[in-house]
């Protein structure tokens, strides 16, 4: 099986890609929309992810409730 980091990584940049092709850069509006939409939720989960698995707690919306989870350890 391959290294689980870089297939995150893999398949975000796939995500990423199609991404890109459904955003048009040239209209600021539709361009923030579609990056909060699903697929931009779905490329930050997996940065954060990938963050975490190489030992950095992702400083996110949601860094909070990563450091409340890794202090109760």
């Amino acid at each position: 099986m391959k290294n689980k980091k870089d297939i995150i990584s893999q398949v975000n940049r796939s995500i990423s890609k199609e991404h890109y092709k459904s955003t048009s850069l040239d209209n600021l509006y539709q361009h923030g929309l579609s990056s909060e939409g699903y697929a931009g939720g779905y490329m930050q989960a997996l940065s954060d992810v990938v963050l975490f698995m190489n030992g950095v707690v992702p400083n996110s919306r949601y860094e909070h409730i990563w450091y409340e989870v890794i202090n109760k350890e």
